[in-house]
């Protein structure tokens, strides 16, 4: 049998805690307080859940005071605060069950941030946008928040009711640096496996590279030295057009003799040349706040 993944292996833990709080008195004692608030001697379906959300009776007292009972019940197991309210009162619930799956988390799960001090309303626009891709269903773990730091205050980015792609596209002067761009912060219960922590880090990682390409970044595949900064004399990036001389001439500096003929070998350069005057229109590019 393959070795569970440390995310699993937390999953089930978090099935575990919940199965010691169905058989429970506590899970006795709220789900007929829960039903008598309703009025009802059955479960409610999902049909009904959603529909009776709405309802007056779900936002009385009495049934605030029965949900303030399920987050402590909640607090008590290591649950997510709506975990043991579902359980009560929803036909055929399991955390670990479709449809409620998307929903199946621990009270405390890892959580990924990124952390952006750009004030700019449409970078953080295309941010939320390019995130929600991120978070698609079709994607492994983690999810991510977008978070806004101003100072020492800190904002959850959202949109309502869900975030649309920017009618106003995301040009260069509009992003910060990509090192300025955000941070990325991942948290963790104390008790989290390490290697599951390493296991989330990576895939957090490498959900942020790709946010930063989605942005406009250019972002190696793998990051690498490059030899490039140190024949910046050599190529010359600072001149706005070559004549053909003067590309025959860098073509030999860097390859020798005779490569001023070859047109291989200036193609090379030339290409050498325009990646390195990528390089420097990044650092030279002015941040926006």
């Amino acid at each position: 049998m393959p070795k569970r993944k440390p995310s699993q292996r937390w999953r089930d833990r978090i099935l575990e805690r919940y199965q010691l709080f169905r058989a429970s008195s506590e899970f006795k004692k709220l789900r007929a307080r829960g039903l008598r608030i309703l009025g009802r001697k059955k479960l409610v379906t999902t049909e009904e859940w959603w529909e009776a959300k709405h309802k007056k009776l779900w936002a009385s007292a009495d049934y605030g005071a029965f949900q303030s009972e399920c987050r402590r019940a909640a607090d008590m197991f290591g649950l997510a605060d709506w975990i043991p309210e579902m359980a009560c009162l929803l036909k055929g619930y399991s955390p670990d069950r479709r449809p409620f799956r998307p929903f199946f988390s621990g009270a405390v799960w890892p959580n990924v941030s990124v952390v952006t001090t750009c004030s700019d309303r449409l970078f953080q626009d295309w941010l939320l946008w390019e995130e929600t891709s991120l978070n698609s269903p079709e994607r492994p773990q983690p999810s991510i928040t977008v978070v806004y730091r101003n100072g020492g205050k800190e904002d959850v980015l959202i949109a309502v009711p869900f975030p649309s792609k920017p009618s106003q596209q995301l040009t260069a002067d509009r992003r910060p640096k990509s090192d300025k761009a955000y941070s990325l912060r991942v948290e963790f219960p104390p008790d989290f496996p390490p290697e599951g922590g390493a296991e989330v880090t990576r895939a957090a990682l490498q959900c942020s590279r790709d946010l930063l390409r989605r942005l406009g970044y250019r972002v190696p595949h793998r990051l690498r030295g490059s030899k490039l900064p140190s024949q910046a004399r050599t190529l010359r990036p600072n001149k706005p057009r070559l004549s053909q001389r003067e590309s025959g001439d860098i073509a030999e500096d860097l390859y020798g003799e005779g490569s001023a003929q070859d047109p291989r070998k200036i193609s090379r350069a030339l290409k050498q040349r325009s990646r390195l005057k990528d390089m420097m229109e990044d650092l030279d590019r002015p941040e926006s706040s």
